[in-house]
This record gives C-alpha cells, sequence and structure tokens, in this order.
C-alpha cells in the first residue's frame, strides 16, 4: 500500500549524486544535428619491397585494421575500444547546509517520467507507486519492510556538480579523444527508492521467492541531460538500476571511516545517440570539522556495455610512449 509522507532526507541521500537532468534547451548545438563524419586518415604508400611496407602489412592485421589500434594487442591480447566512453566527476566542497539535494523542478515532474519509473520499480522489484501522485509516497512489503520514492534533482541551485572530463565517441570526429573537457555538464534528475528498513523485493529482481533490499540502499531511475556552457542539449541519456546503488557496502563502523559514507551503482544505459550501455561510478561523501561536506565521485559511461560487443572497424588510437 502507498501513502504520502513528509520529505524524509535520510543520511544516505547523498547517493543520488551518483544518478540522473534539468530544464532541457535547443540549440545549433542539438544532439540530433550531429553528423556521423569518414575522416578515416589515409593509408600511407610504402615501396613493397621495403622494410616499411613489412611493417605496415604486419600491424594491419587483427583488430579493428588500423595500425594505431594494433600497437599491443600482440601483448595485451583482451584489449578493445568502446564505441563510446565517458568520463565524469564531482569534486566540490558544499557549504553547510547546502545541496546538493533539490525537489526535481515542476516541469519536470511529469505523469509520463513518473509511470515509466514506477512501471520500472514494479516490474524489476515489484514495489508499486501511484504515478498520478507527484508527491513523495510509501510502499511497505508487508512484513516490516519500508520504502520511499523522491523525485529528486542534483546540484546547487541551477548549476550541475557533474563535470564531465572526458569524452570519446570514435564514429563522431568532434567527440573524439576529447579529454580533459571543462565546457560539458550532466544535469541531472530522477526517481530514487530510498529502503529505509529492510525490504523483500519480488519483480525480475527478487523472483517469486522475494530478496532482501538492505536498509539504506537506493533504486534509481532517471535522465542524465548533457549540456555544454552556452545550455545547448548534447544528449539524453537515460538510466535503471537493475541492482540497487549499495552505500557503505563494506558495512563497516562510521568510526572507521570518520564518518564517511561510500556508494557503488551501476546502471544499465540508454542513449539518444550512442544506444545501450553501461555506467559505473564510486563516490564518497566525507563530513568536514566546519560542517561542510566533501563530496567526491568518479563514474565511466560505455558503450556498448562490454568490449566484445563493439562494432568498431577502424578505431582511432592514441599511443602512450616512454618519456
Amino acid at each position: 500500500m502507498n501513502s504520502k509522507t513528509k520529505t524524509l532526507i535520510p543520511a544516505f541521500l547523498f547517493v543520488g549524486l551518483l544518478v540522473g537532468g534539468c530544464d532541457q534547451a535547443e540549440g545549433p548545438g542539438d544532439a540530433e544535428r550531429l553528423e556521423v563524419q569518414d575522416d578515416a586518415e589515409a593509408t600511407p604508400e610504402f615501396d613493397p619491397g621495403s622494410a616499411d611496407f613489412a611493417a605496415e602489412t604486419q600491424t594491419q592485421e587483427g583488430n579493428y585494421g588500423n595500425n594505431k589500434c594494433q600497437k599491443g594487442i600482440d601483448r595485451y591480447p583482451e584489449h578493445g575500444v568502446y564505441d563510446t566512453t565517458i568520463v565524469y566527476m564531482i569534486d566540490e566542497v558544499a557549504a553547510p547546509g547546502e545541496g546538493p539535494f533539490l525537489p526535481m523542478d515542476v516541469e519536470r515532474n511529469t505523469l509520463e517520467y513518473r509511470t515509466d519509473a514506477y512501471a520500472f520499480f514494479d516490474e524489476q522489484y515489484g514495489i508499486q507507486f501511484d504515478p498520478n501522485d507527484p508527491a513523495n509516497q510509501n510502499a511497505s512489503d508487508g512484513l516490516g519492510g519500508l520504502v520511499q520514492v523522491q523525485p529528486i534533482k542534483t546540484g546547487f541551485g541551477d548549476t550541475s556538480t557533474h563535470q564531465v572530463y572526458g569524452v570519446d565517441a570514435q564514429d563522431i570526429p568532434q567527440w573524439r579523444n576529447k579529454m580533459p573537457l571543462t565546457n560539458v555538464a550532466f544535469r541531472d534528475d530522477g526517481f530514487f527508492v530510498f529502503i529505509l528498513a529492510d525490504f523483500t523485493a519480488h519483480g525480475e529482481f527478487g523472483g517469486a521467492a522475494g530478496q532482501t533490499l538492505r536498509a539504506g540502499d537506493i533504486l534509481v531511475f532517471g535522465d542524465y541531460r548533457m549540456f555544454d556552457h552556452k545550455d545547448r542539449l548534447l544528449d539524453t541519456i537515460h538510466y535503471r538500476a537493475l541492482t540497487p546503488a549499495t552505500v557503505n557496502p563494506f558495512a563497516g563502523a562510521a568510526s572507521a571511516s570518520d564518518g564517511a559514507n561510500f556508494v557503488s551503482i551501476t546502471c544499465d544505459l540508454q542513449s539518444d545517440i550512442f544506444g545501450e550501455g553501461l555506467v559505473r561510478g564510486l563516490g564518497e561523501m566525507r563530513p568536514l570539522p566546519d560542517g561542510s561536506m566533501d563530496l567526491d565521485f568518479r563514474y565511466v559511461m560505455r558503450f556498448p556495455s562490454r568490449l566484445d560487443e563493439s562494432e568498431l572497424e577502424d578505431a582511432k588510437c592514441k599511443m602512450l610512449r616512454p618519456l
């Protein structure tokens, strides 16, 4: 049974840093206007009898057919290239009482968004919420388990805490090997289900027998929206957690970590540009003596989710050379 309740802000709410969009802006940089270009480098011509010709022929054998991606394949045969890799982070200190968790913008908290999110929670975990209700809701498993869903966005005011630090989109020359970056951010929002008391989940995750969701952990569903410094929407990436985000997964005493909380999360992704992928994130939120909070989170997105699913035929790689 669901019930409305006042907003609860558990100590582990900071896990929202690892998930979730803001107002959509459109402009000449919109994702749909990006064009995949073929700028493959021309293969140099060598005299068939020369040593250069023999070396070039040898390096073109194997994965991808591009000599820049052949170096090291003989020594590291498991190496490969994702179609797209995105690295982003949070490296900030939040002033006492400041963010980074805010209610989702009213215009974003739509019936369609809630319907998609709550259908996912029902199918994956057997937890039911009413999509017609935009407020926080509680649900019980009838066995003493309790969860609460909250529509949340992360950030400080109108800014984003998520800096996109690097992008490598192999099929988009304008976005290939771009690291470091300072002009791109993820604005995120989503629906977070906080496990307030150990909860027996069913659905795809728990099955008929049920599986316990641990108090303190979180289930997430939402959107990352990637914007540049001119507020142009570059991409929308939908995420969902097929397994719970674990808070303090090592179950250590708070005193052992000086009151810090640690988070681990894995989400399936669907990008308007890059297709299906995966994101993994690790983070720490550590209270400081003056009452502020040190936020330190690192994430890596990859499309597709596994190297052996990559379909690259002519990857553009860079080699690391000795100093």
